[in-house]
């Protein structure tokens, strides 16, 4: 969407002066709303349960697109407001519920169901990138020698596609969290763990792993291990500095994430002109990346964190080599 809104601004906001260089500010508001409101959408979970506060988050992020036709006649600013940070909140908040629903269910599987379930998040850019190329540029128009869209029908079609847009992601959003439920010992909110040295239970709410009880399933000749979760409090989650090497990894994994996301297109035509052929790739990156989630979300089912996260690492920086690599040919 980016050169589609900076066009727009560019040809009838107060301020021409719009670049394509303002867009990334969209991305990265999406970011941060997201990353705020995941911390909220924990919270809401566990009090209203996943349907409800996807309900919430669906409601939020899908009214940001929609109100998104009014801002982008007011400024950047505004816009970036909505279609970026009031969109991303909405999608952090609901963004815990299906992960955390998933991972119930599937206990034994967490990391491909994790890789399932954001592998669809991310095929969502696979169709909606093509559905706003059609319906925005259906002639396939060509930017003028500025890197700005000039032609009337694109431009009168900008507004409109916020409307549109917000109603498909509420009908979706609405459908998908009706269909969210949690698996019966999970509704009574606790799981009973049998010791079986002692003939004793163990009330362990599910929540962040604070320590970790191994325990051979000897009389029965089964190896197996019990696992025993404890929650941490945020007050508690701040004197741990794994959580710290945690938030500092995606951090700094997400710039360039935020980067290629938000400045691909524009970059692109600086000298591919094809509009349509440059919604195709952004698709066809979008399919690469639901692949990726799922496939990622398979090992780290089988190997450990810290092995999955440096290959991740390494082709993150191989990415950005690639990239600059690239701008001097």
């Amino acid at each position: 969407m980016a050169p589609y809104i900076i066009s727009y601004l560019h040809a009838f906001g107060e301020k021409s002066n719009v670049t394509a260089n303002d867009a990334i500010w969209v991305q990265s508001l999406i970011f941060a709303g997201q990353g705020l409101f995941m911390c909220v959408g924990g919270m809401v979970d566990n009090y209203l349960g996943p349907r409800v506060t996807s309900y919430l988050g669906s409601i939020l992020a899908s009214t940001g697109v929609a109100i998104s036709y009014f801002s982008i006649n007011v400024s950047m600013g505004l816009m970036a407001l909505t279609y970026g940070f009031v969109f991303g909140s909405g999608v952090g908040l609901a963004y815990i519920s299906p992960l955390s629903a998933g991972m119930k269910w599937f206990p034994n599987n967490k990391g491909l169901v994790n890789g399932i379930i954001v592998g669809g998040y991310g095929l969502g850019a696979f169709v909606f990138t093509q559905v706003q190329t059609r319906y925005l540029n259906p002639h396939n128009s060509k930017i003028n020698e500025n890197g700005y869209f000039t032609d009337t029908f694109v431009l009168n079609h900008v507004p409109n596609v916020f409307l549109l847009l917000g109603a498909i992601y509420a009908s979706l959003q609405l459908v998908g969290a009706s269909m969210l439920s949690l698996p019966n010992e999970v509704i009574k909110e606790k799981e009973k763990i049998i010791d079986l040295n002692n003939e004793t239970s163990i009330d362990a709410s599910y929540g962040s792993v604070e320590k970790i009880l191994k325990c051979d399933f000897e009389e029965s000749n089964i190896k197996d291990d019990i696992v025993l979760y404890q929650s941490f409090t945020p007050k508690q989650m701040l004197c741990y500095r794994q959580f710290y090497i945690l938030w500092f990894t995606f951090f700094f994994n997400i710039q360039i994430v935020n980067y290629v996301v938000s400045m691909y297109k524009s970059f692109g035509q600086t000298f591919i002109k094809d509009d349509q052929f440059l919604a195709t790739v952004g698709a066809a990156a979008a399919v690469f990346n639901a692949v990726g989630r799922i496939i990622w979300g398979l090992l780290i089912d089988k190997f450990n964190y810290k092995v999955i996260n440096n290959y991740l690492v390494c082709m993150l920086a191989l990415t950005a080599g690639l990239c600059l690599f690239m701008a001097t040919l």
